[in-house]
């Protein structure tokens, strides 16, 4: 069996416990499989091994430690000693190198172990030595041995020489250049890893800058919250407002309604009144101008007896009574303009008397002011 499919043979750190070593190679369990009657742990390829040599033989299947008959159904992987021994501490091995960790990592290091590259180069340049020590052994035999043949075959072994020193030079070139693209390789991972520090930086400050942003986020959306309220608020109070208003608006459009037709109402009762009114004063003025023309009549008369009492009398008494006619004539005379003056205000007063005039007074009785203001004027007793 190949040593490699055997269990792990490893620098471990610690001590090894018995359950973690294979019932047949005696190492680290590599793939762990378990025997379920009789509890044994194998690595795989041992127990596969096992398994082929006991067919070969045709013989029962039993378990190498306590030489119990195996039933194949009663094997299987066994997943918790194989985490277990995962988690074993391994160092590697590879000369000089300092590498410790779980041994699930060792496989990932040995891929990238720059000793173990050193170590190969050696060996590389060790073989190309020691093959180029043994051609040259085998020449100086070769040479002793065709020292007397021809000059031809001396030709030709001194060309096979010219190319196996051809050959190592390559060799050489080979092994300078594997160095150099090691150095190179060695540069790149630090470049690498300067970068990967760079990146872990700019993470972490993109983190802390998404964590301030959610913080501001959150203050945004209570701020939004509390103005959501405060409007929803303010909707409900301007809604109750509106409702009052269109209640207020509503109750004025009815009173506006009732005044109107009150207005009209009063409007037509001012109309008939402003009629009998016309119609009264109209009456009343052509009474008041009979009298006038009566009074006037009896003035004339008190005029002719006057003058027939003053051809009765002496000149001495009728310059007084002259005077004292003269008098009562002016005030008559007075009494008469006045009379006529305060008919014809009467007259235009009518004219333009309106109904607007009238509608425009809150007082019922503004109608009957003006009538008696009129009557006053021309000194008739209502």
């Amino acid at each position: 069996m190949d040593p490699l499919e055997k269990g792990y043979d490893l620098v471990f750190t610690d001590q090894i416990p018995d359950d973690m070593k294979c019932g047949g190679c005696r190492l680290v369990l590599r793939d762990p499989l378990q025997i379920m009657t009789c509890g044994h742990r194998f690595c795989k390829t041992c127990f596969d091994h096992l398994r082929k040599e006991s067919s070969k033989r045709n013989d029962i299947l039993v378990c190498p430690v306590d030489g119990k008959s195996i039933a194949l159904d009663a094997v299987f992987p066994d997943t918790g000693i194989s985490r277990s021994v995962g988690n074993l501490k391994v160092r590697c091995s590879n000369p000089g190198c300092v590498w410790t960790d779980d041994l699930r990592h060792l496989e990932n290091h040995l891929l990238t172990c720059q000793r173990k590259k050193i170590e190969q180069n050696d060996q590389n340049n060790n073989n190309v030595k020691s093959l180029l020590h043994e051609m040259s052994t085998r020449l100086e035999i070769c040479e002793k041995a065709l020292a007397s043949k021809d000059n031809s075959a001396t030709n030709r072994l001194n060309t096979l020489i010219e190319e196996l020193k051809a050959d190592a030079l390559i060799k050489d070139g080979e092994i300078i250049a594997l160095t150099r693209s090691n150095e190179k390789y060695q540069n790149d991972l630090k470049n690498a890893q300067k970068n990967m520090a760079k990146m872990n930086q700019r993470l972490e400050r993109s983190v802390s800058e998404k964590e301030t942003l959610v913080k501001k986020i959150e203050a945004h959306e209570t701020d939004m919250k509390t103005m959501n309220t405060m409007l929803t608020s303010s909707e409900n109070k301007d809604k109750a407002k509106l409702a009052s208003l269109q209640k207020s608006l509503k109750e004025s459009n009815e009173k506006l309604i009732r005044i109107a037709t009150m207005d009209k109402q009063k409007e037509s009762e001012l109309e008939k009144k402003v009629e009998i009114l016309r119609r009264e004063m109209s009456t009343r003025l052509t009474m008041v101008g009979e009298g006038i023309i009566t009074k006037m009549d009896s003035c004339k008369e008190t005029i002719k007896a006057l003058n027939g009492r003053m051809n009765r009398i002496d000149a001495t008494q009728r310059d007084e009574d002259i005077k004292e006619l003269r008098t009562s004539t002016d005030a008559m005379q007075d009494a008469i303009n006045g009379l006529l003056k305060a008919n014809n205000q009467l007259k235009d007063r009518i004219a333009s008397f309106s109904l607007s005039a009238v509608v425009g007074e809150e007082s019922p009785d503004k109608s009957k002011t003006i009538h008696y203001s009129v009557c006053d004027m021309c000194g008739i007793d209502m």
